[in-house]
Order: structure tokens, then C-alpha cells, then sequence
């Protein structure tokens, strides 16, 4: 048998293009991870809650409005008790010109609180090809199928950098992103990439990325009786689920002399958005809310090394979006950034930027803001302190089916990374958001005129903190047990959520065989 299964990936390796003179390694690993999550969620109920059906008789009809009321004043809680068994199978086959990735991990998900199971599937491959020493070219694609149950501890770190799709710009950080849900999707990321070196310190890329998000309707659960019907739809997502995003973008890099360097970034990225419900058909809405979105963006940055381990930048920043949707504007936000990027001392750097920021709607009058970054990180013996804060201006195309939302925010957070042993490592973070959103409403889409009395602005704020505990033991084998908490308040009636989320993690991966 493990003949057999080292002859098929064999010839999975030969199939591929690569040079035959190359000397070629191949390895397969297997790990195992089980991981067991407790959640405890609390929502505010809406402001008004009426009685879905109203009972027969008078007694029926009194102990009703006693459950109604019940309803209204107290907090709708949900809870989690999962624990998923996640195998995983990796092929590697490398050279020192090229390599093919192949990652499969299946998952079993049960859950006691709702006492269901479920099995989700996630497979990653990835190419990449040297083609001579100044130049490299990579494909990836992402596949999964899986629930929002998942197990999420990526708030214990830093938030990665955004991903290139605006679908996730958008929701990122959207009341809704931890709502617990039943239902299923499929995502399909691709990614094509290739960069030259054309000379020192200067080089030139291009990508390509293809993101695809597909709900399935077939898995709303349907509960009650002909009178009165449940349906648990809830998505993490806004009222914009299924979408088919792509976006093209390029980035150069120029070292005019040594103290000099100039930088660019251009992207063009469309998309369909498709509503989760359709909104009400009329002659200036022929698509059941759908809508398409081309946003364009590009930035220039001019770095200058005045003096060792300094670095002074100017960078302006543009971003277009342009919808083809009922009830919407367009908008045009430009960014200019002075900043400063250092090391105090040998164990102390910072970085500090700041500029104004114009947000320009097409049917609107300009206006002016500002935009800021301030990060300041102190590493020790065993351990680092990283400090942060940012302000800025997005759009937020997907807070509304009707409706889009201008955000002005700004973020804090602060991470403690501590390791007081080799193999024990430490983290404690927390952080604070707050956006001042306004909804934008085209009062007439036929003339694209606002109606600003149906324009309101409000507050949203979220705080979060995280703990995490790493453990490594045996050689293969890290054991993480974890807490995070989150609040999420908003002026908007019914909004407001708490959660409370506890994991414990055991995960084992080695190496198999090799030849």
C-alpha cells in the first residue's frame, strides 16, 4: 500500500513541468488537530418585538403577550459547545527551482448545544516556479466548505493584513462577523503572482485574484408549525453573502540611489454582490439588489534613508468606488501621508504617520478628515510589547441591501508576546474600534439626488481582549488553550452583542516518509 501511494504521487510530480535534471525531494506529513470551543453569545433584542401568532382563545392569548414581553426585555443568548477532529494530509514536491504544495484537511463538528454534526473540507494547492534567478511565478487556490461555527482564535494576534478582495475590506469589522449560524458556504479563492527583480532592491509584480462565495439555501433549517415558522439564516456575513469578486493589480519598486527609493501600487478589482434577500423589484431596481462594484486604487511612496535604520516616507493614496446598484453614490477618497519609521534605541522602534484625508461623494460636497498611524514596539529578552493606532476612512458597500455607509473610524490595540520557556509561548492582546458611520440614500435614483433627511450618522464601538497559552511538547505535538471576549455597542436599536469564546487546541503534525 504505501508503495502505491508513493507511485501515484510520483507521478503527480513527473506530470508537472520541471526540469529532469533537477534534483528533486518529496515528503508527505500527517497531522491530527482536535479542538474543542465554548461560546457564549448575548444579543440585544430588537426595539420593538410584536407576537407572531396570536392564540385562539383569551388565556392563550395572555400568556402570549407574557412571552412577547418576556422576549423584548431580555437578552437573546446563544451558546456553543463544539468539538471538531480535523485530519490533515500534506504532499510536498521540491527542487531548488520550484515546488508543489498540496494540503487536505477534512473536519467532523459536533455540537452538543444544538446537537448536530457536520463535516467541512479545505484543500490548498500552490505552484511555484523559478524561471531563471531575477524571476518567480506562483499559483494558489484556496477551496473550502464549511460552516461559521468554525473555530476563529485569529483575534488573539494582530489583524493580517486586508486581503485584495473588497468584500472582506468591507466586512472586516462588521457588527455581524461572530453570529453564530447553521448554514453552509463554499469559498473559492485563486491567486496568480509573479514578480521580477530587474535590478538591486528594485522589483517589478503582478497578480491576479478570483474570490468566490456561494451560500447554500438548502441547509435553513425550518422549524414549527404552518402558523409559525423559524428560519435560522443567520450569517456572519452582512445582508451581502454569495459574491464573485476579481481583481488585477501591480506593484514597482525603484531605487533612484542609495538614500532614494520610489514605490507604486495600482489595483482594479469588480465584483457582483448578491443579496441575501431581494429587495422589492421596481423600474430603477431591475435586480433584485444586486449590485456590481469597480473599485480602482493606487498609491506612490517616496522612501528617504536620512540616516541609518530611519526611514522618512511621503506616500498619497487614492481609492475610486463606482456602483452600478438602486440607491447608491460613488466616492473618491484621496489620502497624503507624511511618516517616520525608526529605531529609538536597539530594542525600541516606532513608526508615526499622519495626513489629510478628502472623501469626495459624487452627489455631495467634499469633505476633509484626516488620517494617522502610530505603532511603537518594545522587544526584551523572551518577549515583545507592540502598542498601536490608526484613523481613517472606508466605505462600507455591504451594510445595507438599499443603502451604503461612509465610515470614519479609528483603532487601538495593544499585544503582549511573552515565551519564559523554549516551548511556552505567551500572548495577551486587546484592542478598541470605533466608527462613525453615515448611511448615504440616493432619494431619487433616476437624478441621483439625496434626500438629507433620510441621511443619519451614529456611533459604533467594539472592544476585545484575548488570551492564549501555547504549549509545546514531544517534538510534534502544541497544546493552545485560549479566551477572547468581545462587545460590540451600537446607537442603532437592537445591535448591541456580547460574546465570550473559550478554546482548548491539541494539534500533531510530522513528517511521514520522504524519498
Amino acid at each position: 500500500m504505501l508503495r502505491l501511494v508513493k507511485l501515484v504521487l510520483s507521478i503527480l510530480g513527473a506530470v508537472w513541468l520541471v526540469d529532469e535534471a533537477s534534483a528533486r525531494t518529496q515528503v508527505v506529513e500527517g497531522g491530527l488537530s482536535v479542538d474543542y470551543l465554548y461560546v457564549d453569545r448575548e444579543n440585544e433584542p430588537p426595539a420593538e418585538t410584536e407576537t407572531e401568532t396570536e392564540a385562539e382563545t383569551g388565556t392563550e392569548t395572555e400568556t402570549a403577550e407574557e412571552s412577547s414581553s418576556t422576549e423584548s426585555s431580555d437578552e437573546v443568548s446563544e451558546n456553543v459547545r463544539q468539538i471538531r477532529v480535523s485530519p490533515l494530509l500534506v504532499y510536498r514536491n521540491y527542487s531548488e527551482r520550484d515546488s508543489l504544495e498540496i494540503r487536505y484537511s477534512p473536519s467532523y463538528t459536533y455540537d452538543h448545544e444544538l446537537e448536530i454534526e457536520d463535516v467541512d473540507h479545505d484543500l490548498f494547492v500552490s505552484v511555484y516556479r523559478q524561471l531563471n534567478r531575477l524571476w518567480f511565478i506562483r499559483v494558489s487556490n484556496t477551496y473550502s466548505i464549511a460552516d461559521y461555527q468554525s473555530l476563529d482564535t485569529s483575534g488573539d494576534t494582530e489583524t493580517s493584513e486586508s486581503s485584495t478582495t473588497a468584500s472582506e475590506e468591507s466586512s472586516s469589522e462588521s457588527s455581524e462577523s461572530n453570529e453564530l449560524s447553521e448554514e453552509k458556504f463554499m469559498s473559492n479563492e485563486f491567486e496568480l503572482v509573479t514578480e521580477y527583480t530587474y535590478r538591486e532592491d528594485s522589483v517589478l509584480s503582478v497578480g491576479y485574484n478570483n474570490n468566490i462565495l456561494e451560500h447554500d439555501v438548502d441547509s435553513e433549517e425550518e422549524t414549527g408549525t404552518d402558523e409559525e415558522t423559524t428560519t435560522r439564516t443567520t450569517s456572519p456575513a452582512s445582508d451581502y453573502r454569495d459574491l464573485e469578486v476579481q481583481s488585477a493589480y501591480t506593484s514597482l519598486s525603484y531605487r533612484l540611489m542609495r538614500r532614494w527609493k520610489i514605490s507604486g501600487f495600482l489595483q482594479y478589482t469588480e465584483g457582483d454582490y448578491y443579496p441575501a434577500i431581494p429587495v422589492e423589484t421596481d423600474e430603477y431596481n431591475p435586480d433584485d439588489g444586486i449590485v456590481y462594484l469597480e473599485e480602482s486604487l493606487g498609491e506612490i511612496q517616496l522612501d528617504i534613508d536620512i540616516w541609518p535604520q530611519n526611514l522618512f516616507f511621503i506616500k498619497y493614496g487614492y481609492q475610486r468606488y463606482e456602483f452600478e446598484a438602486y440607491r447608491r453614490d460613488d466616492f473618491v477618497i484621496q489620502e497624503m501621508t507624511l511618516g517616520w519609521e525608526g529605531e529609538l534605541t536597539e530594542n525600541l522602534s516606532i513608526l508615526l504617520s499622519g495626513g489629510p484625508t478628502s472623501v469626495e461623494p459624487d452627489e455631495r460636497e467634499e469633505a476633509w478628515g484626516y488620517n494617522a498611524q502610530a505603532e511603537l514596539t518594545y522587544r526584551f529578552e523572551g518577549g515583545s510589547l507592540m502598542v498601536s493606532y490608526e484613523k481613517g476612512d472606508e466605505v462600507d458597500m455591504l451594510s445595507s441591501v438599499d443603502e451604503e455607509t461612509l465610515s470614519d473610524f479609528y483603532v487601538a490595540r495593544v499585544e503582549f508576546a511573552y515565551e519564559p520557556y523554549q516551548d511556552l509561548f505567551l500572548i495577551l492582546s486587546g484592542s478598541y474600534r470605533s466608527d462613525l458611520r453615515e448611511v448615504v440614500t440616493l432619494d431619487n435614483p433616476e437624478t441621483a439626488e439625496i434626500d438629507e433627511s433620510e441621511s443619519e450618522q451614529y456611533y459604533e464601538n467594539q472592544y476585545a481582549a484575548g488570551v492564549r497559552l501555547n504549549y509545546s511538547f514531544a517534538r510534534w505535538y502544541t497544546l493552545s488553550l485560549g479566551y477572547r471576549y468581545v462587545n460590540f455597542d451600537s446607537q442603532l436599536a437592537g445591535e448591541d452583542w456580547q460574546e465570550s469564546q473559550v478554546y482548548l487546541i491539541l494539534e500533531a503534525e510530522k513528517e511521514l516518509f520522504r524519498w
